[in-house]
């Protein structure tokens, strides 16, 4: 919780710049709410009007989450992938909380196990989402797919693939460079590999690999490098020692990226 409360104070500067226009990816998931919010829901109209009231306390939604039934009707669940998707107003900061609230409570009581993965990998994939909480999703995503917990995991082995793929494509897309998603991920996925089933396991050195191309891509931002390093080391990313060595003793890059490769160097 204290990692996701950082991210979302380090990119709500960030977020304001984005979301300046209404573009056209943004109309499209508030039609998709307005949708939503219009379809009948005699059970759950209290808790989802709750939910999505900026009005009320953020404190209060997050009980209204928390409340949700063991069972949710499609439409119900259609709303609140699409309440994650709509544009933020700029005055919401606590909003976030109550995203990666919906998030977490989706995953841990697999209340959606038939979407979770399929609508994560969009949001995650949206170029226009909030970066928070494309983050989130990231960090859900890799969670929900690591078989840590057997209660609370994709249940069919063969999304898996479909999800590393989706998260893989978004830590070395050249238009997240400067974004805090591709760290993200990585440090993800090495948390999941690390804890999770044989199955994640397996893709240990796909996602090494993917990992060793950003840290070596200036590009990229140094928190993204710096991520991506500390991921490798974890993983036993094949040279990731000597890359860890060459970026400790470079003079000429970041005081971070060389004190993430000093740290490496203590787990390659």
């Amino acid at each position: 919780m204290a990692l996701l409360l950082l991210i979302a104070s380090g990119l709500l500067l960030l977020r304001k710049q984005v979301f300046q226009t209404k573009t056209e990816p943004e109309v499209l998931a508030s039609t998709s709410l307005e949708k939503a919010r219009a379809r009948p829901q005699p059970r759950l109209s209290a808790e989802l009007t709750r939910i999505s009231d900026t009005g009320i306390h953020w404190e209060e939604r997050i009980a209204s989450v928390r409340e949700l039934p063991t069972h949710l009707g499609q439409a119900s669940l259609d709303f609140l992938f699409a309440y994650l998707s709509e544009p933020f107003d700029e005055h919401e900061e606590n909003r976030y909380l109550v995203c990666n609230e919906i998030m977490e409570i989706l995953r841990k009581r697999s209340l959606a196990p038939e979407l979770y993965t399929e609508k994560l990998n969009a949001l995650i994939a949206h170029p226009k989402a909030d970066p928070v909480i494309r983050d989130y999703a990231a960090q859900h995503l890799a969670q929900w797919i690591s078989g840590i917990s057997s209660e609370a995991t994709e249940p069919d082995p063969a999304r898996i693939p479909l999800a590393l793929e989706t998260m893989l494509q978004e830590a070395t897309n050249s238009a997240n460079r400067q974004l805090t998603l591709p760290g993200t991920i990585f440090q993800s996925l090495a948390d999941a590999v690390l804890n999770g089933s044989e199955e994640m396991k397996s893709h240990s050195a796909a996602i090494a690999e993917q990992a060793v191309q950003v840290i070596q891509d200036s590009r990229f931002s140094t928190l993204n490098r710096s991520s991506a390093l500390q991921a490798a080391a974890r993983l036993r990313a094949k040279g990731i020692r000597e890359i860890s060595l060459a970026y400790a003793e470079n003079s000429t890059l970041s005081a971070d990226l060389r004190l993430s490769a000093i740290a490496a160097l203590g787990q390659a």
